[in-house]
């Protein structure tokens, strides 16, 4: 049975269903504990004035202050983010800090509340697997594929393929069938 403890961590006033995609996802796929859900400040020295965007990895190292011991920390931003040599990110994760953050208002883009909460449990599930030390994934499918665009994330389901299930469970983290690819 997995023992991981997540705190969910958003910076502005995030939609309560968002939230609660984010919460549901990772204690249903991981069955893990949701040990809190708060609101705080990013600084504005993150921010880059010439791109009007954030420096990821600034926030991501950021929220990891937030982050109790022997837990995992996950950001829901409303700010656009980069990493030097992209363009943008819709999430960062850095395994050596258990913090991620997935950066909201590129996955906003369309009208549909289906498509839009479909597409945070995506990145949440995204961003947590590589806190858990999966890589990027060419399986078809794999909710672990590289997204280049909204249209990738789209594309990809919510679920981890065989394979990327396989090597969490050989750290002793079970995903629930319902996120694992049948083929």
């Amino acid at each position: 049975m997995n023992s991981l403890k997540v705190v969910i961590l958003y910076d502005a006033d995030i939609n309560h269903e968002i939230l609660l995609v984010a919460r549901t996802t990772i204690q249903e796929a991981f069955n893990a504990e949701v040990i809190e859900i708060r609101k705080v400040e990013i600084p504005d020295t993150f921010y880059n004035p010439y791109r009007d965007q954030y420096l990821a990895d600034l926030v991501v190292e950021h929220i990891s202050y937030f982050r109790p011991e022997e837990s995992y920390a996950i950001l829901l931003s409303s700010r656009d983010a980069y990493v030097p040599g992209l363009n943008f990110v819709f999430g960062l994760a850095m395994p050596l800090l258990q913090s991620a953050a997935v950066f909201l208002p590129r996955l906003m883009l369309g009208n549909s509340t289906t498509t839009i909460f479909s597409r945070v449990e995506k990145e949440v599930l995204h961003e947590f697997g590589h806190l858990l030390g999966l890589e990027h994934c060419r399986t078809p499918g794999c909710v672990m594929n590289f997204s280049n665009s909204v249209r990738d994330v789209d594309r990809k389901t919510n679920k981890f393929c065989k394979r990327c299930a396989s090597k969490l469970h050989e750290k002793g983290i079970i995903i629930s069938e319902k996120y694992v690819l049948d083929k």
